[in-house]
């Protein structure tokens, strides 16, 4: 863990600075190997420490780095590949980074600044134009080639406009719990666009016996899925902690689009594998995406499911089916969703019972909690349930320029499809469909093998762009 890292850290240390003692080269070979050693027990080959929280991913980082640079001011050697191992660590901050430079907190994390780190990174890899750009806030250097990043081991899915301040960025989590630090956040989401983010991690909170730490760990606070008032349960499941190969998901990454999905099948609270969560995004580059909920009971009752979004806004508002966020000075962002959708939509902020609509919230040397608006879907049903989200970025003042969302009628030979379409308030139409299993699609007047579909239409009616996912 980050402990391992940290300990040998030290031990390198005092082994270099006091080499007169007896046994200060047993602990400087100790500690080398230790390190060495642990750059690939708790880093993935994607990069990622796998205690999957942005903040313990410096932790580790750091206590790598930090015994390299000594020991090249003290003209002492370690393994030849230890600092090509180190530079994934840096890849891994990189292909995370939000717009703004910054990280978003997943697990337990708060809010990482890579400037000093970067900095860092680009002294040890002087050729990196890359990390010299991240370094010095884009002053310097060159930008990265690749805008949409995935992690595979890690589970984090990146797509991204470019990177600039104002660039659009979201991030799905498929991944596994974690070796330590975790939250039940699987299939969380966080958004940023226009200079902000928009759809956020609640972030960490005290390491204590208290509520508000167990409603912080919880799915409760994150941007996923409740069952029946449960959420996910892995911590019982040590099994579930780390992953030994890339986790189960379908990445694309296209000019057109990105497009990424994921699972939960590993039970909500007490209630065992009751139900099955997948999450399906779809990137309509550059301007918005369509993320879809699927909900598959493992039995024939009849259960309540609720979809959470925790919003950066001081208040958001339901209206003519949308979600909007009510930043006066800044970016917002349009939930839409289908006018006919089943169940009820609202924004709740700092409820009690349950909790719902809170996050961390430091005030000097303590933490509390404040409340945050969330966008909260719910629907019963006995058997699939679904959502079908657009999630459509606003510049300052703007209003959406989707009018409506409709669904549509559609047939598949596999187990479950959703179709939409969006309309727009010049004229322009965007039909939407997808299914999961089977072979075909057929929705308004098109049939397709695809296993997600968009295409648009112009005033006139006639299909002016077409994405197939297969």
């Amino acid at each position: 863990s980050n402990w391992g890292a940290m300990e040998s850290n030290g031990l390198f240390h005092i082994g270099v600075m006091f080499p007169e003692f007896r046994e200060a080269s047993i602990w400087r070979e100790t500690a080398a190997e230790r390190l060495y050693g642990e750059l690939d027990n708790q880093v993935y080959p994607d990069g990622a420490q796998h205690e999957l929280s942005t903040s313990y991913h410096q932790v580790s980082l750091r206590n790598f780095l930090w015994p390299l640079e000594l020991a090249t001011l003290n003209g002492m050697a370690l393994p030849t590949d230890y600092t090509a191992k180190l530079e994934r660590m840096f890849d891994f901050n990189l292909g995370m980074m939000m717009p703004d430079g910054t990280l978003p907190a997943l697990q337990d994390a708060g809010e990482v600044a890579l400037g000093p780190i970067f900095r860092e990174g680009h002294r040890l890899f002087p050729a990196r134009r890359d990390l010299l750009w991240a370094a010095t806030g884009g002053a310097e250097g060159e930008p990265p080639t690749r805008t949409s990043w995935a992690f595979p081991y890690a589970g984090y899915l990146v797509m991204r406009s470019g990177w600039g301040e104002d660039d659009r960025y979201l991030l799905l989590d498929v991944g596994p719990y974690g070796h330590s630090h975790q939250h039940e956040d699987k299939l969380n989401l966080v958004l940023y666009a226009g200079g902000r983010a928009h759809i956020i991690d609640t972030g960490n909170y005290n390491y204590d016996a208290s509520i508000w730490r167990q409603h912080i760990l919880s799915s409760a606070a994150h941007n996923t899925v409740l069952v029946d008032g449960a959420g996910q349960n892995r911590r019982a499941h040590r099994e579930l902690y780390d992953a030994q190969e890339p986790v189960p998901h379908v990445w694309r990454t296209e000019e057109e689009y990105d497009y990424a999905e994921g699972a939960y099948d590993d039970g909500y609270g007490d209630l065992g594998r009751v139900a099955a969560h997948t999450r399906r995004v779809l990137w309509i580059k550059p301007d918005y995406w369509i993320v879809t909920d699927l909900l598959t009971p493992s039995d024939d009752r009849t259960h309540r499911y609720e979809a959470l979004f925790h919003l950066n806004t001081p208040s958001a508002r339901v209206e003519g089916g949308a979600v909007r966020t009510e930043n006066p000075d800044g970016a917002n962002l349009a939930i839409h969703y289908a006018a006919d959708a089943p169940g009820e939509v609202r924004v709740v902020a700092g409820q009690e019972e349950p909790l719902r609509g809170w996050i961390q919230h430091i005030t000097g040397p303590g933490q509390t909690v404040r409340p945050i608006p969330v966008a909260d879907f719910q629907q019963e049903c006995a058997g699939p349930a679904s959502w079908l989200y657009v999630l459509y970025p606003l510049a300052a003042g703007e209003e959406s320029p989707i009018a409506t969302v409709r669904s549509l009628a559609v047939e598949t030979d596999g187990r479950w499809a959703t179709a939409a379409e969006i309309v727009f308030r010049s004229g322009e139409r965007h039909v939407f469909a997808q299914r999961d299993g089977g072979s075909r699609l057929a929705v308004a007047g098109r049939e397709t093998a695809a296993r997600t579909a968009w295409w648009a239409l112009d005033a006139a009616g006639r299909a002016v762009r077409e994405i197939a996912v297969p």
